[in-house]
């Protein structure tokens, strides 16, 4: 023992330096060429929880886990012959069988005998390991959220933005980074707004609530927004984080559920019963034509169908939200079809078109039946709003064709002139998606979907420009 200490008095030159390093609080070792330690200090020892004498005359790999010891027996080798490096992170077991990760970085000396030693310095960074693996779980969870969160600066600059924001927004993170916030203003909320919000968040609160932003295609979207101040440690705001969610079909659904309120408000059943019984009493008049009989008949049938499509306004909503049960019973498409046409003539008249009736590519006559198993009243919602898109988007004077396949799978599909506009193609059968009608709302194609699904059917739509064509194809299964 006397001899090993000598020699490290003598590689040290002096007793200053000595005292130096047996008191620093970092871990240091030196090992000779075979890797055997000729040196430990205070730090060394209680890192590894080894008296100085258990160390000593004792190879290094002692306290590296087993599986990894000649792979460090090799680098050290490589090391004292100088063709490699030894700095980095490692695992090490202590005597307890603690694990704890070091950082490890070493000098190569000369010794008296003339051979190189190696000299480590060595550091416990076990919880610093913990704290990043941390932050790697935190960064990780925050890239792959399907929330988008960005972070901003004082002033609003986004300084981060995850993917999901940039999905959401339809920007790069590159052309988000340093732009501020506003550049997702919609225009839909009033100054006041954002005052509230900004004086909450300065002030050190969190701010909730529900945001209309706009995405780079311009699209208008909703979201619930957690807005979050980050002070510094003098308790000054630097920082917001913003965790936000699309909320769209939510406020999309209670925009159509207001729709359909507005209309029960406004007690449609109350003038309709009048138009339903009044034909009734006309009727018992004796002295009418047969032709007067008709058209009080075609009024009837019209309101009864009208009250029909009231009372089922709520099948929509239970649609929508998957709740809807259908009941189906075998019903004749063809008349159906008919009654539709039947109650859009003033629309044929005024926009100058006519509907024509194929069964099986060929024209339909008087005894043509295509019986599927549907509801009435949603089938005839269905087909009336289709016929109606179909209307409104053909050129004047075309004819827009309806044919029945009787093989199976049975089918409907209607074609007119004209194309769907590239810019909703892809989103033809979404809500509130509509281009060019004056009137369109963009419900129509929505709910035909909706009632397709409902039924078990498939809807599909096709466009050409090459014919100027779009037809839309339904399938029934059955």
């Amino acid at each position: 023992m006397a001899e090993k200490k000598s020699n490290f008095d003598i590689a040290l030159g002096e007793n200053i330096f000595r005292i130096a390093v047996e008191n620093t609080p970092t871990g240091v070792c030196i090992t000779n060429a075979e890797g055997t330690f000729e040196y430990v200090n205070k730090a060394y020892c209680s890192l590894y929880e080894y008296e100085q004498e258990e160390l000593l005359g004792n190879n290094f790999t002692m306290i590296v886990p087993e599986g990894h010891k000649e792979a460090l027996q090799k680098l050290h080798d490589q090391y004292i012959n100088g063709t490699k490096e030894v700095r980095g992170e490692w695992d090490v077991v202590t005597k307890s069988g603690k694990c704890l990760t070091i950082l490890a970085d070493a000098v190569r000396v000369t010794g008296v005998d003339g051979r190189f030693k190696k000299v480590t310095f060595v550091t416990d960074i076990t919880e610093r390991r913990k704290y990043e693996q941390e932050l790697q779980k935190l960064y990780l969870s925050i890239e792959t959220s399907s929330a988008s969160i960005v972070i901003t600066d004082s002033t609003g600059a986004i300084c981060y933005a995850n993917p999901s924001f940039c999905k959401t927004t339809g920007y790069l993170q590159e052309e988000v980074l340093g732009q501020n916030m506003k550049m997702l203003k919609s225009g839909v909320h009033d100054q006041e707004f954002y005052k509230c919000m900004w004086d909450s968040i300065c002030n050190g609160k969190t701010w909730r609530g529900e945001i209309c932003n706009k995405s780079k295609s311009g699209e208008l979207f909703w979201e619930s927004t957690i807005i979050t101040p980050i002070p510094d440690k003098s308790g000054k705001v630097v920082n917001y984080v913003a965790v936000k969610n699309d909320i769209s079909e939510k406020i999309d659904l209670e925009r159509l559920k207001d729709d359909v309120d507005r209309i029960l408000r406004h007690d449609l059943k109350t003038p309709l019963n009048a138009i339903v019984t009044l034909p009734q009493l006309l009727k018992e008049d004796g002295n009418l034509t047969l032709e007067q009989r008709d058209y009080l008949s075609h009024i009837e049938r019209s309101g009864w169908r009208m009250l029909r499509m009231i009372n089922s306004s709520l099948d929509i909503f239970k649609m929508e939200e998957g709740s809807y049960r259908c009941s189906l019973s075998p019903n004749d498409l063809v008349s159906i079809t008919k009654e539709v046409i039947d109650s859009l003539q003033s629309s044929l008249k005024r926009f100058d078109c006519k509907i024509i009736l194929y069964y099986d590519t060929k024209t339909a006559t008087g005894s043509d039946k295509l019986v599927i198993q549907t509801e009435e009243t949603n089938i005839h919602n269905m087909l009336s709003n289709l016929l109606s898109n179909a209307i409104e988007a053909s050129p004047a004077g075309s004819d827009i064709i309806v044919n029945f396949v009787s093989s199976s799978p049975k089918s409907l599909s209607i074609t007119n002139k004209g194309v769907v506009p590239t810019t909703i193609r892809e989103h033809f059968f979404k809500k509130y998606k509509t281009y060019g009608k004056k009137h369109g709302t963009g419900l129509g194609a929505y709910s035909a979907k909706l009632i397709a699904d409902a039924l078990g059917y498939k809807i599909e739509m096709q466009t050409s420009d090459e014919i100027n064509e779009t037809t839309i194809t339904i399938t029934f299964g059955d």
